[in-house]
């Protein structure tokens, strides 16, 4: 897929929380997938089900889990964009720069460490973002 330039930034800002969310969400689809199921016995299962919904328990399980794969999907392509490309960085200061916000540094404290200003974090962000856009 083909992204924007504004499109990479925000991947890059969100880089850390998209990495949490996938090791958060494929952790309760393992447990879903592998957990046993509860099925209804007793008076449950006799009871009536309600009308146009899927009566079967187990199918709208299933359901439910291929939609949560699709989730899943979404956020590691995000994840693997950023991944695959970020060996095109060469320059050491954009390389750490880009770095410190994968791992979830605010732009003011970069700007401290490296003592350039927050506009110009955006900036290199800016044009990391260029390198990495197909």
């Amino acid at each position: 897929m083909t992204y924007t330039t504004n499109q990479i930034v925000r991947m890059i800002k969100d880089y850390q929380m998209n990495v949490k969310v996938v090791a958060k969400l494929r952790k309760e689809y393992i447990e879903d997938v592998c957990g046993a199921n509860i099925s209804q016995y007793g008076i449950e299962a006799t009871m009536p089900k309600p009308q146009g919904q899927t009566s079967d328990p187990i199918l709208r399980e299933v359901q439910r889990l291929m939609k949560q794969d699709t989730v899943i999907a979404k956020y590691e392509a995000k994840v693997r964009y950023i991944q695959n490309r970020w060996d095109r960085i060469t320059d050491e200061k954009q390389a750490m720069i880009f770095n410190m916000v994968l791992s979830g540094v605010a732009y003011d404290k970069i700007a401290k460490t490296v003592e350039l200003s927050a506009q110009r974090i955006h900036q290199i962000i800016n044009e990391i973002a260029e390198i990495l856009k197909d």
